[in-house]
């Protein structure tokens, strides 16, 4: 009997390299607890899902409890590991996924979507919290620097939706509300700890090697890499195809005054000295948020993929989810909804929003991030496109470094050929247009 065992154990080792028995001996546990007798598992790619910085497996896990055999499906996130020469202009513009960090240097991005899960979540339930973490799946099991299993939410009927159609009122509010529960986390979090200690905290101090990793990467070699991949991008290629946007001023004059706010957006990527700061989720694109429906009608929505946090004002998750996901025909009602939600949140735990962040500061950080928003905008848009579509045209590691961090031009070329990615792109050349006038 025991050589039949480890004779199963091994089978399914080879069979399934990636994640091994006891791994889901675990994960069972954690589902169901202690009484059932495990059978067997199988690990399958996840076909048709773009991540650019994991890759994803369907585990299936047959148990059989009180007599009854019970599949529990689940969703695997591996982390991938970048080769060496991955960023030609700087390595360290964008901490390598598996490296161990340098002290007190940026972390790896899946220590931050681990701290989120293993620290951040586990201390807002310890004070109270818990019941406004519903913003993000559960996880089940996890080994650093290399996989996360999490509930597979498409059994529960929760989808991405294809970004070819507009983000409907309904939609964008489900995603809005989630977004100030995440972030009322945080600001509840700092208050209600630090009436308990009598001493100022703040989630940046207290959790400095987990949150700060991207301002410290924008001070290193970001705007050699990433960041001027998608000016230069942006004001070259992108400029090029709508060259009747610029009427009072000259394309020159528009793309050197374009540069100057987007070499402006760096400082506005990091922690603000002005305004109060949350952990934002900091890369709100389409496939980020999956919903779910009752018929046609959006009833819920769940924000995943926290492996690029930053301590940062609210302001910036929300503008950019609202200018990267939208149109702009419900901008104002939407911040509105955003902060009223908020307010109702602080009521319920016995905080005041208004004392917190009074809304008038708050508008003007919505003002202030309106910059940084329109770049998201411009240089993620393509990325937030239907996901086989980006899928096919970023088959390898090389090919995504390539995109992100060196030249988006190729991939755009093709993707310009779709009439209602160039109606989008012109509507952003557009609102950067309106914000180069205005300086």
């Amino acid at each position: 009997m025991q050589k039949k065992i480890l004779s199963q154990e091994l089978y399914l080792y080879v069979l399934y390299p990636k994640i091994n028995i006891e791994d889901c001996f675990k994960i069972a546990k954690e589902v169901v607890g202690i009484d059932y007798n495990f059978l067997s598992y199988e690990l399958v790619e996840a076909n048709g899902l773009l991540g650019a910085l994991g890759q994803y497996y369907k585990l299936k896990l047959t148990i059989n409890k009180a007599g009854d055999d019970v599949v529990l499906n689940l969703f695997a996130k591996f982390m991938i590991d970048f080769p060496k020469d991955a960023f030609p202009r700087g390595e360290d513009a964008f901490p390598r996924v598996g490296d161990a960090f340098p002290k007190d240097g940026p972390p790896t991005l899946s220590l931050q979507e681990e701290f989120v899960y293993t620290v951040f979540v586990p201390e807002l339930k310890n004070i109270g919290l818990g019941n406004i973490c519903d913003f993000l799946p559960r996880c089940y099991f996890m080994r650093s620097s290399d996989v996360m299993v999490f509930e597979d939410l498409t059994y529960s009927d929760y989808e991405a939706v294809n970004s070819e159609e507009p983000y409907s009122y309904e939609m964008l509010l489900l995603v809005v509300k989630k977004l100030a529960k995440m972030h009322a986390c945080s600001l509840l979090y700092e208050e209600i700890t630090s009436k308990g200690s009598g001493e100022t905290t703040k989630i940046n101090v207290q959790f400095s090697k987990y949150v700060m990793g991207f301002s410290q990467a924008v001070d290193t070699k970001f705007k050699d890499t990433i960041h001027y991949c998608n000016v230069n991008t942006t004001v070259n290629y992108i400029y090029n195809q709508f060259p009747d946007v610029a009427k009072e001023i000259t394309m020159e004059e528009f793309r050197e005054r374009s540069r100057n706010i987007f070499d402006s957006v760096l400082d506005k990527m990091k922690t603000s000295g002005k305004y109060r700061n949350v952990i934002c989720h900091g890369d709100l694109w389409g496939g980020n948020m999956l919903f779910k429906f009752k018929d046609t009608r959006p009833v819920d929505c769940f924000l995943v993929d926290y492996q690029m946090i930053k301590y940062c004002p609210p302001a910036q998750d929300l503008m950019a989810f609202l200018y990267i996901n939208t149109r702009t025909n419900y901008l104002s009602k939407l911040i509105n909804d955003y902060y009223t939600e908020m307010s109702t949140i602080f009521k319920r735990y016995s905080f005041d929003l208004s004392t917190v962040y009074p809304y008038e500061v708050f508008m003007d950080s919505c003002e202030y991030m309106k910059s940084y928003a329109v770049w998201q905008a411009a240089a993620y848009y393509p990325s937030s496109l239907d996901r086989k579509k980006v899928q096919d045209l970023l088959g390898s590691v090389e090919e995504t470094v390539q995109f992100f961090a060196v030249d988006k031009t190729e991939v755009l070329k093709v993707l310009m050929k779709h009439d209602w990615i160039r109606s989008r792109f012109r509507e952003i050349v557009e609102h950067l247009y309106d914000l180069c006038l205005q300086k």
